[in-house]
């Protein structure tokens, strides 16, 4: 059976050796090329591609640019000001 797990792929930080160590547990590796080049890309699925021989997902998870908005930051900050604390951030 193979359990589809995906470790938070997107914007290219995970590479080939975590995917193959995920395929290795029986899980469906993910790799997450949203913001990588076409030349980015094309490396990473090819070094996953000879790390294994399974399947694995490719996550092109891509949006428009954020656009700023200090009210709502501000918002989030004074929302989340409590988790901070605890996580001493």
């Amino acid at each position: 059976m193979i359990l589809p797990y995906y470790p938070s792929a997107n914007g290219g930080c995970i590479h080939g050796a975590i995917g193959r160590r995920c395929i290795e547990c029986r899980g469906l590796g993910s790799l997450g090329i949203g913001a990588s080049s076409v030349a980015q890309a094309q490396q990473s699925i090819s070094e996953t591609r000879l790390l294994t021989n399974a399947p694995f997902n490719v996550n092109v998870f891509c949006h428009a640019p954020a656009q700023r908005d200090a009210i709502k930051e501000h918002a989030w900050l004074h929302h989340l000001a409590d988790l901070f604390v605890v996580c001493s951030a």
